[in-house]
């Protein structure tokens, strides 16, 4: 069951749900290994996304000026 897309960079197809399927797990691997960056990018976009905004938020977190916490002994 292979299938192609026209925008894709790479095949597409369904993993085997056998136990040895380590053979197909290293092409994986190995095909991913070898994209561009831009192929990547064209391939995964929602993971992209995800990291942008993700990191975005982490950024923004230790940006802020929170006031100094004040203790008793203050």
């Amino acid at each position: 069951m292979e299938k192609q897309d026209p925008e894709s960079p790479v095949d597409v197809r369904k993993l085997s749900t056998e136990k040895d399927v380590s053979e197909d797990v290293a092409e994986a691997i190995a095909i991913e290994h070898t994209l561009t960056f831009w192929e990547a990018v064209k391939l995964y976009p929602k993971a992209i996304g995800w990291s942008m905004y993700f990191s975005l938020g982490v950024i923004m977190l230790c940006t802020c000026r929170r006031p100094a916490i004040k203790t008793r002994n203050n």
